[in-house]
């Protein structure tokens, strides 16, 4: 069963997982890594895992594509802000991403509308979904 757990995790991948846990999770699949200054990043199907460096655990994942979980099975990739205010409530923007004050640990980032089709903010369709450490700060 898919699901999205705000500062928990996403299906059966946990936060705060060690990168040998997850890889465990995902080693018959295909997957890549992506170095940065202070995490990489796993990408295997329609997830991406961001493990810090130093702790060697999991501190955010990310769903995309046609993931079908959705939050509160409700709202997932695709759906809109409108969804969102109309089905779970207000949200607020912070650094490219939206929030949810009733729930930390979820953010949601827009289809980049800088293609020739022009949505509003409240109709363009959520592309991403993130859940993160409460603690992090994301």
């Amino acid at each position: 069963m898919k699901k999205i757990e705000p500062d928990i995790g996403i299906d059966q991948f946990i936060l705060d997982a060690t990168k040998e846990e997850l890889l465990q999770l995902i080693d018959n699949g295909n997957w890549s890594e992506e170095y940065r200054s202070n995490v990489s990043v796993i990408t295997y199907q329609n997830y991406k895992f961001w493990i810090h460096n130093e702790t060697k655990k999991v501190n955010q994942i990310l769903v995309f594509g046609d993931y079908s979980g959705k939050f509160l099975d409700q709202i997932g990739i695709g759906d809109t802000l409108s969804d969102i205010k109309n089905q779970i409530g207000t949200y607020y923007y912070e650094e490219y991403v939206y929030k949810l004050e009733k729930y930390p640990g979820i953010c949601f980032e827009l289809f980049d509308c800088d293609m020739e089709e022009e949505w509003g903010e409240n109709n363009a369709p959520i592309e991403y979904i993130t859940v993160y450490k409460v603690e992090s700060n994301m």
